[in-house]
């Protein structure tokens, strides 16, 4: 190989005459191999310098197309979440999991479908949803919702006795301040195309930062 070490050996050509070791290379063989170095470490240099550019496009691309940050606006989901807070939404998650009862969903109401709400899940595809003026049953089951806030003095938590039977792709989605939240109770369930996504984290003020959760235990024995 050119360039590499050899044995090398002093051979006489004649009397008093050096001859040229063997194996030594030609100076031009040297020069033109170390050239061919550089130009290969140069190729390698912008191979690798292209490779990073593109996976750091494709990190880009799929983070601002997997994730959407929102602002809130409205009463409904106090006291968990407030006006002026701004919540990381998971708009890929549910192209591999279907929603879960709990979860906190953004969505496009099925009358208002220019609009973006935030509600929490409370039925699935196949539940039979039934109001009382004070409580919630799913499938029969009494839910105890520690994130729903007590009403007011007089004031039911919903407007009217009804059951709600969900057919496929549809979820009835409620808001945890029930008597200041417009959901499923007046414009019926949500279809699964409408659901944007799952609000996982509150990132704004920093001060507020936080998982949202999805109180998974108070569904627990709905079957």
């Amino acid at each position: 190989m050119a360039g590499s070490e050899t044995s090398v050996t002093a051979t006489t050509v004649g009397p008093g005459k050096q001859g040229k070791p063997t194996g030594a290379p030609d100076e031009p063989s040297v020069v033109a191999a170390r050239r061919t170095q550089a130009e290969r470490q140069s190729q390698l240099a912008l191979r690798d310098t292209v490779i990073t550019i593109l996976l750091s496009a494709l990190i880009f691309v799929g983070l601002h197309t997997s994730f959407l940050v929102l602002p809130l606006d409205g009463p409904s989901m106090q006291p968990g979440l407030h006006t002026n807070e701004r919540v990381l939404v998971n708009s890929l998650i549910y192209d591999f999991n279907a929603p879960q009862r709990g979860d906190v969903v953004v969505f496009h109401p099925p009358a208002q479908p220019s609009l973006i709400y935030i509600k929490r899940v409370i039925g699935l595809p196949g539940d039979t949803i039934t109001l009382t003026l004070d409580n919630i049953y799913v499938d029969n089951t009494l839910l105890d919702e520690p994130y729903v806030p007590a009403a007011p003095p007089g004031v039911s938590e919903n407007p009217e006795v009804v059951t709600v039977h969900l057919g496929p792709g549809q979820y009835f989605l409620l808001g945890d301040n029930r008597t200041d939240s417009r959901d499923s109770r007046y414009f019926g369930p949500v279809p699964r195309a409408n659901i944007i996504g799952q609000a996982q984290y509150v990132i704004w003020p920093s001060a507020s930062f936080a998982a949202i959760p999805t109180y998974r235990s108070v569904y627990a024995n709905v079957h």
